[in-house]
């Protein structure tokens, strides 16, 4: 099924959530054990505004700009960064992700401004492949009227029509693929229900439950094998017996023949 969420986060969280997006870990342990470092090299790194990859630079101006307009000085509580993730089924190769997501982050961009977000709010996304289902997660200011105001951008009419029409695009784009490549057409999704009762999950929640899938349909697997594995066994045991028992039928016919022409043996 398509999906899209949002994620919002305090100054705290900037310095560990941007580590995770650019995998800017010097220790490899530090990361969760779903990423695959052999693919790390597929992932695609993307400023989409003036210093859009320096994100401490952008949110210290927000916060300035913010103090300005309001007369007031910041909230330490207050959201100062805004991601939105965007995944696609494993299915889809490497080539195919790269070219979509880098088509999908210049319509979100422009998404946004329409939605009345400051101009070059979108600073940067980074598409992982190197996880178990590929993602892009777009990273932007919740900028309005030069002030933070993440509550009044991310309202229920704002995360309705984000679902809407990235969905429509996301389906257009894999029309006209599928119409230029007729040899190659990728995986179709079906659409997201809104007011489905689905509950929204945070970044963190949805990579624990893809992951949980995951290991469940390992045990599946393993449960299969081990039927086939048993399966094999008894067929073993079964031609053990059959075995014996054709080696007894041999004997039992050989001795018969001997004892119908009197020879001394077999051979003779």
């Amino acid at each position: 099924q398509y999906n899209i969420h949002n994620e919002k986060y305090q100054t705290k969280d900037v310095g560990g959530i941007r580590k995770e997006q650019f995998r800017e870990y010097e220790d490899e342990s530090k990361y969760k054990n779903y990423i695959n470092h052999e693919r790390t090299k597929d992932n695609i790194y993307k400023a989409m505004s003036e210093d859009g990859d320096n994100w401490y630079k952008r949110i210290r101006e927000a916060k300035e700009s913010t103090e300005e307009v309001t007369g007031k000085a910041i909230r330490k509580d207050a959201v100062v960064l805004c991601s939105t993730v965007e995944s696609v089924p494993p299915s889809w190769d490497v080539d195919i992700c790269q070219n979509y997501f880098q088509d999908k982050a210049d319509w979100f961009k422009g998404y946004l401004e329409e939605k009345g977000v400051d101009k070059d709010s979108l600073l940067s996304v980074a598409v992982h492949l190197d996880e178990t289902t590929p993602h892009a997660t777009y990273a932007w200011l919740p900028m309005k009227d030069d002030k933070l105001q993440a509550k009044n951008i991310l309202d229920k009419q704002f995360l309705r029509d984000l679902q809407k029409e990235s969905q429509d695009y996301t389906f257009d784009w894999i029309e006209k693929y599928n119409t230029q490549h007729p040899d190659n057409k990728i995986e179709l999704l079906d659409p997201y229900q809104i007011d489905s009762g689905r509950k929204h999950l945070k970044e963190s929640e949805y990579k624990e439950m893809k992951i949980a899938e995951n290991v469940k349909q390992m045990k599946q697997q393993l449960e299969e094998t081990k039927q086939q594995s048993g399966d094999l066994k008894q067929r073993d045991e079964d031609l053990t017996v059959k075995t014996v028992e054709a080696a007894q039928a041999k004997q039992k016919y050989e001795d018969k023949f001997i004892e119908i022409t009197e020879a001394p043996d077999i051979k003779t």
